[in-house]
């Protein structure tokens, strides 16, 4: 297979010159005066988002409200210390598996002793020919 080497070049040239206009076109976009207006919308609206949520946290933490729960809070991480909660945790834990654990034996019995039972009213399924009967390939 023969190829012209200049139309190999005219190729290599174009594909150069594409990323030349891809390179300049996004420039441009980058350097938009739309660009930079969109750019200042997005960071005033995230400095106004800063700024509510930091009035909010400071609105909140003076409430009594926050007050209680940050009381709460400092509770429940002494009983975590202390391993108070860690035992009632345990507890529950051990009560709700005992709990799955005797249901799934329920389960596992009913289904046990179901399966070892033909349903009623349905006949027992055929059973399959044994080597003395002779079988045809149209049978199968």
């Amino acid at each position: 297979m023969t190829e012209n080497p200049s139309s190999e070049d005219s190729l290599k040239d174009e594909f150069h010159n594409l990323g030349k206009n891809l390179a300049g076109m996004l420039r441009s976009i980058w350097e938009s005066p739309e660009r930079k207006k969109f750019q200042a919308e997005i960071e005033e609206g995230l400095t106004d988002i800063g700024t509510t949520v930091n009035r909010e946290v400071k609105t909140f933490s003076e409430n009594q409200t926050a007050q209680r729960l940050r009381a709460d809070v400092e509770d429940i991480a002494e009983r975590l210390r202390t391993g108070e909660a860690e035992a009632k945790v345990r507890q529950e834990l051990l009560t709700a598996l005992r709990m799955v654990n005797n249901e799934l034996d329920k389960f596992s019995s009913r289904w046990t002793s179901d399966v070892k039972e033909p349903p009623p009213n349905e006949p027992e399924p055929p059973e399959p020919p044994t080597e003395e009967q002779d079988v045809h390939p149209d049978q199968i």
